[in-house]
């Protein structure tokens, strides 16, 4: 994942807790989790059937915490001692196999707890036999006007020292509409121990962070203002032979807990040290020419333009000039926050000149009657606002801790608010709430991992027709085309909260090209062995990708069926292609003439499905149907990649079929329908395609 969210989500069935009792009927016993555990686990995804590894230690006395997935492919240290979270994660390229780095993001308060919250369950007084121990049974039911039933079931072992133990939570969704089970997961846990050793949450000595090719050391601090603002510095810093350190970049966030957003981000690289410095370089030319900047007492904006926000002793005298030319006067603890903000306006020039005045902001269906009730209620009616969030939580299957339950509603009322906007608008498609609608930009940057192509592949075959043969041919091909009609492509599949679109799109357009060389016989292939092994083709794994890159690893590796190399995990693996019988390879790969888009229809017809990199933003996160046109596109760069499938016509405009990676109830079945007018979200401007 490209950058490290500002909210890290570990397991969606998991309710993260910080230690609790809760007394069973007869009083005479109760739930008390070990402060020390050490297990390893499953979750089994029963609608999806997928199935998800991990492994957890916890040390209440070491304020330490540690979870592993699939395997340990992907491991994460949480220091509640020292506020760091750390990701290890193995890349594989052309020069090394399947070597770790390690990441890590300093705003981790505490470490975190992964056994599940018993808070609502209560005791049913059951006893049973599971896993060859004897467990209770603790269960609760949640309805929603008796539509939607979420039914949540913890089987607990009680040792013969007290301590209690789960065995399995249970998680299911019923929906009454639709007659069927919307969720079902099953979390079994095993193998516990209490002998955990602080070796065992602690980051192994040699994992370091590459910066610019240098080996830099990682400093951080979070500083919390109130309860809205989280101010975040992280300094890499490089220490020389000669046992100097020296800044290599400093980052400084701002979150804005009020609005659920980044309100401030800035990245200051420093480079070309020496230490050679003349007197010189130190000293002003002609000195006695400048003015006394006090002498005739300048006005406030004058003065103003000889402060810098970077420069600590001038931002102090700056804010307090701007309070006195205001007339501000803040609370002790409010001091601090003003400040904060005033700075971040002044960096960012908001206030045009430099006026700094006080207008300035402050950075502060599934089932239908779902979607038919959120008609009949509206965003600025508070207790309208409240029922509508619950049905989403509901509808999506969310489950919050208490302390986050308000910023995901804000974050929702936005988007609704969005929703409801565009909608009104009419303007040729519609938007709708979904599962990413209570999730920050900075979250969902995993779902947009595709990167320009930075060069020309040499590899890379040119397009084999003219333009004057593209003009002729297009005389020829049909008004509509869909190769999904022909059978030639496969499921629409989800990437998680990975950022492999690239991989997905590459994949889909791999199977497309086999379906139709081998009479329509559809191979399911494997995006996780991209995600796994392609790092070393400008491809980054869940961090992101190129979509040329992922063309030339399949020219050169070949992507083995998923039944072969293993499912889908959603995260960084150790590669495996070495092991794989028969992958499937491609003969070459070519790029369509770009911004063409006759071409492109060209190459849907003759050769089957295109990738393309298009821009992926807020609005179409949140697309539901209709013909896509974004405004906001016409000046953004390309971050995700898609695989387009046909064309068509509707009502005198032409469109692409576009096949998406988030999943079949997201847009039209998991599809979007681009306008192709003006090249919208630059559709045109890098289309590849296999050839096989």
């Amino acid at each position: 994942m490209a950058a490290i969210p500002a909210t890290l989500v570990l397991f969606l069935y998991i309710t993260l807790a910080s230690g609790y009792t809760l007394l069973r009927e007869d009083d005479d016993n109760e739930i008390v989790w070990p402060s020390e555990y050490h297990f390893k686990g499953e979750k089994l995804n029963l609608k999806s059937s997928l199935k998800e590894t991990f492994e957890v230690w916890y040390s209440a006395e070491l304020n330490r915490s540690r979870v592993d997935f699939q395997n340990g492919n992907v491991k994460k240290y949480y220091y509640g001692d020292t506020g760091h979270a750390f990701v290890i994660h193995p890349i594989t390229t052309e020069e090394v196999t399947n070597e770790e780095v390690c990441l890590v993001r300093p705003d981790v308060d505490e470490q975190i707890d992964f056994l599940p919250d018993v808070s609502e369950l209560t005791y049913t007084g059951q006893t049973m036999t599971l896993y060859d121990k004897v467990v209770d049974v603790w269960s609760s039911t949640e309805e929603y006007e008796e539509k939607v039933l979420r039914e949540t079931t913890l089987y607990v072992f009680k040792t013969d020292a007290g301590i209690d133990l789960p065995v399995q939570l249970v998680r299911k969704t019923y929906n009454y509409d639709l007659g069927e089970v919307s969720a079902h997961t099953i979390s079994n846990f095993f193998d516990y121990t209490d002998e955990i050793s602080e070796e065992e949450l602690t980051v192994e000595n040699g994992q370091t962070m590459t910066l610019y090719d240098k080996v830099v050391d990682v400093w951080s601090s979070a500083e919390e203002y109130g309860e809205k603002m989280l101010w975040e510095t992280t300094l890499y810093v490089f220490k020389t032979d000669a046992g100097i350190d020296l800044p290599v970049q400093l980052v400084r966030k701002m979150y804005n807990y009020d609005v659920g957003e980044v309100s401030s981000h800035t990245i200051s690289n420093f480079f070309d040290y020496t230490d050679e410095i003349s007197e010189e370089e130190l000293t002003v030319e002609n000195e006695d020419d400048c003015e006394y900047l006090f002498a005739d007492i300048p006005d406030y904006k004058t003065t103003m333009k000889y402060y810098h926000p970077d420069i600590p002793v001038e931002l102090d005298a700056a804010f307090e000039m701007y309070t006195t030319h205001h007339g501000k006067h803040y609370q002790d603890n409010e001091h601090q926050i003003r400040k904060t903000i005033f700075e971040k306006n002044w960096s960012a020039t908001l206030c045009s000149e430099l006026r700094l005045q006080d207008d300035c902001e402050d950075p502060f269906d599934d089932f239908p009657d779902y979607k038919t009730t959120m008609k009949f209620y509206h965003p600025d009616i508070p207790v309208e606002l409240d029922a509508a969030f619950e049905m989403y939580t509901t509808h999506h299957g969310k489950h919050y801790q208490d302390n986050e339950h308000q910023i995901r509603k804000t974050i929702f009322e936005k988007n609704w608010r969005m929703v409801e906007e565009h909608n009104r608008k009419n303007l040729g498609f519609r938007v709708e709430l979904n599962d990413f609608s209570d999730k920050t930009d900075e979250e969902l940057k995993y779902l947009a991992g595709t990167f320009p192509s930075s060069r020309q592949d040499p590899d890379m075959l040119p397009f084999p027709h003219t333009l004057q043969e593209i003009d002729e041919l297009a005389e020829e091909l049909p008004e509509n085309f869909d190769l999904r009609i022909e059978g030639a492509i496969t499921p629409v599949k989800n990437q998680g909260h990975c950022g492999s679109c690239w991989a997905f799109c590459t994949t889909a357009a791999v199977e497309g090209a086999i379906a139709r060389s081998n009479g329509d016989r559809l191979l399911d292939l494997s995006e996780q062995s991209l995600v796994d092994c392609a790092w070393g083709f400008d491809n980054l794994g869940c961090n992101g990708g190129t979509l040329d890159g992922a063309m030339k690893y399949v020219l050169t590796h070949g992507i083995p069926t998923e039944m072969e190399y293993g499912v889908y995990e959603a995260n960084d693996g150790y590669c495996a292609i070495q092991n794989m019988t028969n992958p499937y390879k491609i003969r070459g790969f070519s790029q369509v003439t770009p911004r063409n888009p006759n071409a492109l229809k060209l190459a849907l017809v003759k050769y089957g499905p295109v990738t393309v990199a298009v821009h992926a933003s807020s609005i179409m996160q949140h697309y539901s149907n209709g013909l896509f046109y974004d405004f906001s596109c016409e000046d953004s760069y390309a971050n995700h990649g898609v695989t387009v499938v046909g064309y068509g016509v509707r009502n005198e405009e032409e469109y692409w079929i576009v096949k998406n990676s988030w999943g079949e109830t997201w847009g039209e079945d998991g599809y979007i329908l681009i306008s192709a007018k003006n090249n919208n979200c630059g559709v045109l401007d890098s289309p590849f395609y296999p050839i096989v």
